[in-house]
This record gives structure tokens, sequence and C-alpha cells, in this order.
């Protein structure tokens, strides 16, 4: 089996430490690394159109998604997580692929940071082995 994995750029610190997460949560599985497509992209908010993209190929028993939205000042934080989240759902029910979760929305950096540690918390290492347990439900 394959999968795919989005990684945003934006909040890079975070985003990395999730990767980690989710390739230690594959090696784990016996996931090799030829298994594995890594996209980065410029933010969360570009997730869905990577996301689209590799559904629609058939390729890919399930897709992980990887970012962080910290509240700020503004109201950015709101109008991407209701953007992004039914966008990532519509792509679940057009393809019929799990698309798995890795998107941290913190009220702080530090609570992005705390989910982003190498520990079996970070939400990358969450979503790659609930990427594994729907690919094999589903196939």
């Amino acid at each position: 089996m394959k999968y795919a994995i989005i990684v945003a750029e934006f909040n890079k610190e975070i985003t990395d430490g999730l990767l980690k997460g989710t390739l230690k949560a594959f090696k784990e599985a016996h996931v090799k690394q030829s298994q594995l497509k890594i996209v980065h992209v410029p933010g969360t908010w570009e997730i869905p159109f990577a996301a689209h993209m590799l559904g629609r190929t058939k390729k890919y028993a399930a897709i992980v998604t990887l970012g962080a939205v910290i509240k700020g000042e503004t109201t950015h934080d709101f109008w991407i997580n209701h953007a992004v989240f039914p966008a990532l759902q519509e792509i679940v029910e057009e393809y019929m692929i799990p698309v798995t979760l890795g998107i941290i929305t913190c009220n702080s950096e530090e609570q992005a940071i705390a989910r982003s540690r190498n520990n079996k918390e970070n939400r990358g290492y969450v979503a790659a082995k609930a990427a594994i347990a729907m690919s094999h439900l589903v196939l």
C-alpha cells in the first residue's frame, strides 16, 4: 500500500515535528519510505488542493494531512479552519479515501509545540496510525 503525506510549510518548526511523528508511525508499521509520497505545500490553506490532486489519482490507500493553525490577533484561524476541514471531508466522500487530520488548531505556539513533540501524542503520529487503520478497513 502507498500513503500520501501533505505537509504545510507555514509554522515549519511545528509541521517538521508533525512529519517526524508521522514517519515514526509508518516505520513502526513497517511501511517503507518507497511507499510514502510526501508533498509540501505553502500552508494549511493549500492542503485541500493537494489532497484533491492526490485523491483523484487513486494511487494511495490514505492521505495524512499535517499543518498548524495558531490563533493570532486576527480571525485568520477561524476562516482557514472553517474552509479546510469541510473541504477535506468532501475529498473523503468524493474519492472514498481516508484523509486523516494531523492539522492542529491551537490557541498558542506552546500548545502547538506540545502537540508536535517526539511522543505518542504527536498529532502526526496519531494521524498516521489512523491512516493505517483506515486503509486496512476500506481495502
